[in-house]
């Protein structure tokens, strides 16, 4: 617990993360403000804050644009001035060193998740009243607002084990970015030529973004939907976790 204190100490006192918290508000405030004025028919529905929720789910995916800064400032750091180096001959375990910055970042996440929803809810409950709250509403948003936050948090223990793999913060946006939009860039062009849809379909079953877009609709996807996309997040938080504990185990730290 003391490393993990520490390392929020020393990121929350650096420019960066402050940056991205500001980025992320401002981005679900224009968001709002954009719905707000080209709003009010059939394909944009009048914006308060009860309906902003809609807006906000659904355009949660581009939010994991600030899922980028996060892990490269959790956990690039330490290997660009022998931080990683000096914790291990102080005594810490490499594992603990992983561990601390997968749930450094995992907090970091639910933060911007918090920040991107409750801004944009507030920008539009502030322009046109929150509205008429249906019943049910509060169940159904905090269902979607967990699993699509689930989604980020795996997506970002992603890039914890790009960096612990690499030791080079300078491509890990990079590799990452590539991670995660390859499936959509791929099914997209698949779909401009024509293929069997069938083939699509299976390809966009890995692709995170995809995911976190489907599950804005929560109520309408069936229970084995659901459950093929938060298979996909378990997998994407599983599988790089072991592969990079155990690679780091036997690395040469840089």
């Amino acid at each position: 617990m003391n490393i993990i204190r520490a390392d929020i100490y020393r990121i929350t006192r650096t420019g960066g993360i402050h940056m991205n918290f500001i980025f992320t508000a401002f981005g679900a405030i224009s968001v709002i403000v954009l719905a707000i004025i080209f709003g009010g028919n059939e394909n944009v529905p009048e914006i308060n804050g009860v309906t902003s929720t809609v807006l906000l789910f659904n355009l949660s995916h581009f939010a994991l644009v600030s899922v980028l800064p996060i892990f490269t400032l959790t956990a690039a750091p330490i290997f660009r001035n022998n931080t990683a180096k000096n914790e291990v001959i102080w005594g810490i375990s490499r594992t603990t060193l992983y561990t601390s910055r997968m749930l450094i970042t995992a907090i970091l996440c639910i933060m911007v998740r918090i920040i991107f929803v409750g801004t944009g809810i507030l920008t539009a409950t502030i322009i046109r009243g929150f509205g008429d709250v249906p019943v049910g509403f509060w169940s159904e948003f905090f269902q979607i607002f967990t699993a699509q936050t689930f989604m980020f948090v795996a997506a970002s223990w992603v890039g914890i084990f790009i960096v612990f793999t690499i030791q080079n913060g300078f491509v890990v946006i990079e590799v990452f970015g590539g991670l995660m939009f390859f499936p959509m860039l791929l099914s997209q062009t698949l779909e401009m030529i024509n293929v069997n849809p069938a083939i699509i379909n299976f390809i966009q079953r890995f692709d995170m973004m995809e995911g976190i877009v489907q599950l804005a609709n929560l109520g309408e996807l069936s229970t084995q939907a659901i459950l093929l996309i938060l298979a996909l997040g378990v997998f994407w938080l599983i599988v790089p976790t072991v592969l990079g504990i155990a690679t780091f185990q036997k690395a040469e730290i840089k």
